[in-house]
């Protein structure tokens, strides 16, 4: 059965929210990848009908959801426009990359060097692996801060989860912090390697 209802809650960074039926107080978790749409994000206020999946883990979840008035077609799952251009990401991985190797090759840095990035690299891509599923069931979230802190350890590990999972990949404010540590670290890297070597 179809039943016509409003969202009420919906987080775009995360891809989920909630909608209720009017006159009835009972919330239904409403994701975004069972919306069938124009096309566009969701927004609070938005007018949809939906089947209800009741035994869903989650509590009662709106499923086969379409907005008003609107053809049977799954929605974008896209970032909106001017969201994240992974390029820039790649870009900045393959500056530290050469970094990192010239100065390996030099002396500047010890060899243990890299098994500590691979070693970081994995530990971050499960973290980021383990709070993409926590989302996933709305269960309690890893801080952004801890993602951030092992991201300064295992970068690349870290660009791949975010890119293979998107999983924290268009909230601008978190992949901006990110990119500014690839940054910080580049240009560690590269004053490190124009240091004169010692006499």
């Amino acid at each position: 059965m179809r039943h016509n209802g409003k969202i009420i809650e919906w987080n775009d960074a995360r891809g989920f929210g909630f909608a209720v039926i009017p006159g009835a107080t009972e919330r239904h978790f409403l994701h975004i990848k069972s919306i069938m749409g124009a096309g566009r994000r969701p927004r609070v206020g938005d007018l949809l009908s939906f089947e209800v999946d009741s035994a869903s883990a989650k509590g009662p979840r709106a499923v086969r959801v379409r907005f008003a008035n609107a053809p049977g077609r799954p929605a974008a799952t896209a970032a909106p426009k001017g969201g994240r251009n992974f390029a820039t990401d790649w870009a900045l991985a393959l500056l530290m990359g050469a970094l990192l190797g010239w100065n390996l090759i030099i002396g500047r840095l010890p060899m243990w060097t890299l098994p500590l990035l691979a070693v970081g690299s994995a530990l971050a891509f499960v973290m980021y692996n383990i709070d993409k599923r926590r989302a996933q069931r709305d269960a309690r979230r890893t801080p952004e801060a801890e993602l951030l802190a092992i991201s300064a350890v295992g970068w690349p590990g870290a660009l791949v989860a975010q890119q293979l999972f998107r999983h924290k990949s268009s909230k601008r404010a978190f992949y901006t912090a990110f990119r500014v540590i690839a940054m910080l670290e580049a240009a560690a890297l590269l004053w490190l390697g124009r240091i004169p070597p010692a006499t």
